[in-house]
């Protein structure tokens, strides 16, 4: 039975995690109100939330969960609330801790969280040991829309709980690298993010500098190991997000410039004489030029996607060098056709009708 004399609530913000969500809030059982906001899933996540929360709230979608936190507080009821992202779940002793603890006496409650990236949690890894806030007396905490700085605190009343109890968050954030890849892009796509600290030094510097700095943090270094290979994930994170600092700066727009090199492109086209083809019914067709004189049945009779210049006749000679070549052709299906009668080739008799198809039509 968990100690407590105000009522707690907890509330997850959810989308399309329909693989973990049953986990994350049957880890909730013992709290007096589950709300789940659901930014509208296409995987079944919100009936599985029915299955658990007292309430389930859809909004639509957004690309962070700081935007949504705010809401979904507002929906709380208890004096305390208890909030998780939808890839983290309480641990059995946490779940203990908290049944022994007077959390009453406290504004705040920090929970050690246990990053599992690329599936699986290492001790020795950079991320570890880290502590987030994720339990409050309704007024200490904040929300903001800043991605990954979106908490304030309102209160230095805070207990934190100990590494040592085995107490924690299990936060299941990044199944893949490809799952890495995906959420660094949307996040540092936001203008309201954390970015990655830096000076004057130049991109490459800079690169080298974060890599170094998060390889740095790692117990365990050793070539092509695990905590080797999140250490350049998470470098790969900063190295982005100065990328786009540094594209936003410099006014960067590809869109606009590949726009401007597809006009330039097709100007170009139009001084060579080259006819732009269109499509109708499947076929391909050339259009002519807007001719007052021309009639609106009248059709260009040039070869499709050819300039409008004299095409040149082949010579006798060519004509002649592809007769032989023809025949060439023709006395080898022959004699092809022969062995297969006879038994002594391994070709299939269907290769051999396509192969002789040209010369029967």
């Amino acid at each position: 039975m968990l100690m407590k004399t105000d009522s707690l609530s907890a509330f997850v913000v959810s989308y399309n995690r329909a693989e973990i969500l049953s986990t994350v809030l049957y880890g909730l059982s013992f709290v007096d109100e589950i709300i789940v906001v659901d930014k509208s899933s296409t995987d079944g996540s919100a009936k599985i939330a029915s299955l658990y929360a007292d309430r389930v709230i859809t909004v639509p979608w957004s690309p962070t969960v700081e935007s949504t936190r705010r809401y979904a507080l507002e929906q709380c009821r208890g004096t305390y609330v208890l909030f998780l992202d939808d890839d983290e779940c309480l641990n059995p002793a946490l779940i203990h801790f908290l049944s022994a603890f007077a959390y009453s006496n406290y504004d705040i409650i920090s929970f050690p969280l246990r990053h599992y990236i690329i599936g699986q949690h290492s001790a020795n890894a950079y991320y570890w040991p880290e502590r987030h806030d994720r339990m409050f007396r309704r007024g200490a905490l904040e929300f903001g829309s800043t991605v990954h700085g979106g908490i304030q605190r309102l209160s230095d009343n805070v207990f934190e709980v100990p590494f040592d109890t085995g107490a924690a968050i299990e936060h299941f954030s990044h199944e893949s690298v490809t799952k890495w890849i995906e959420k660094t892009n949307r996040y540092t796509s936001q203008a309201a993010r954390v970015r990655a600290l830096y000076n004057d030094e130049d991109l490459v510097s800079f690169a080298h500098k974060s890599i170094d700095d998060w390889q740095s943090r790692t117990r365990n270094s050793k070539a092509g190991s695990y905590e080797q290979a999140v250490a350049l994930l998470r470098s790969t994170y900063d190295i982005i997000d100065r990328l786009k600092s540094w594209e936003a700066m410099n006014a960067v727009d590809g869109a606009r410039a590949f726009a401007s090199a597809c006009t330039r492109l097709q100007d170009e086209y139009k001084a060579m004489g080259l006819q732009p083809r269109v499509i109708s019914n499947g076929l391909s067709s050339t259009l002519p030029e807007a001719n007052e004189d021309t009639e609106p049945d009248e059709r260009d009779i040039r070869p499709r996607g050819l300039l409008s210049t004299t095409i040149r006749e082949p010579s006798k000679e060519e004509i002649d060098s592809l007769r032989a070549e023809l025949d060439e052709l023709r006395e080898y299906c022959r004699s092809l056709e022969e062995k297969l009668v006879r038994g002594e080739s391994s070709t299939p008799k269907r290769a051999f009708s396509f192969l002789k198809w040209p010369f029967n039509h």
